[in-house]
């Protein structure tokens, strides 16, 4: 059997779009756009050498074809610490599409969560910038 995995992608259907990178040209009223994913697979969960599931969480830009809602390109923004995770992140939200007339610039939060592992009771602790 499978190891019970979890792995959550912050869908951008209940997101905003958030504003474009610097020197990207973007009208106050696109940047409040909202972007609905129309296709969105999840990303592989991958295993690394050691036959273990990292963990971590990132930020994934896309940047989407306006007319198609295809994403054009994806890379991340803040990474997950962990190579084969932001690997896994890209390869799937570069698959996506989103509604025609979405926003260029999309960013969307990926947790990796290995959910086979005992969860503690402590309660997550902030970390900066969030």
């Amino acid at each position: 059997m499978k190891p019970l995995t979890w792995i959550v992608g912050l869908l951008a259907a209940a997101s905003s779009a958030f504003p474009q990178p610097a020197g990207s040209p973007a009208s106050s009223e696109e940047r409040k756009v909202k972007a609905l994913a129309i296709v969105a697979p999840p990303p592989r969960y991958p295993v690394d050498a050691h036959g273990r599931h990292p963990q971590g969480h990132g930020v994934v830009l896309m940047h989407v074809d306006k007319k198609t809602g295809w994403v054009i390109s994806a890379k991340m923004q803040q990474s997950t610490g962990n190579k084969l995770l932001d690997d896994a992140a890209i390869a799937a939200f570069s698959h996506w599409r989103f509604r025609p007339g979405s926003a260029a610039y999309i960013h969307s939060p990926i947790t990796f969560v290995d959910r086979t592992q005992p969860r503690s009771n402590q309660p997550l602790q902030p970390t900066a910038g969030r």
